[in-house]
C-alpha cells in the first residue's frame, strides 16, 4: 500500500539506522507501520519527503559519532547538551529514588 512512504522510512534507516527512522517518524508525524498501511497520498510523501530533508541536513550538521558494536565502549560526545540533558535525567531518577517510599509508604515494595 504504501510503498514510496516506505521507501523514505527505508532512506532514513541507512542514514542513520532506528535514530534518524524515529527522528524521521516525529517530524513527519506518521510511523513507519502507518505508512506501510496507508495508501501513498500527496500528504503524506510531501511530510515525508520534507522530513527526510530535515534528517538529513540536521544529521549532516552533526559531527560523525563512532559506530560500534552492542557492548563497545565508544567516546562520550563532547556536546554539552548531552552532557546536561543526561544530568537532568539522573537528577530526575535521584529524586524520585529519594521519594519512593513516600508514594507507597514500604520501600520493600517499591524496590
Amino acid at each position: 500500500m504504501g510503498k514510496l512512504a516506505i521507501e523514505v522510512f527505508h532512506e532514513a534507516e541507512k542514514l542513520g539506522g532506528l535514530a534518524a527512522k524515529a527522528q524521521l517518524a516525529a517530524i513527519a508525524r506518521i510511523t513507519s507501520t502507518e505508512a506501510a498501511t496507508v495508501a501513498d497520498s500527496a500528504d503524506i510523501l510531501s511530510r515525508l519527503n520534507g522530513a527526510m530533508s530535515d534528517v538529513k541536513s540536521q544529521r549532516a550538521a552533526r559531527p560523525a559519532q563512532p559506530v560500534g558494536g552492542e557492548g563497545d565502549i565508544v567516546p562520550a560526545s563532547t556536546d554539552p547538551r548531552e552532557a546536561i540533558t543526561l544530568r537532568r535525567h539522573v537528577r530526575s531518577v535521584a529524586e524520585l529514588m529519594s521519594q519512593r517510599a513516600l508514594f507507597l509508604g514500604d520501600v520493600v515494595k517499591t524496590v
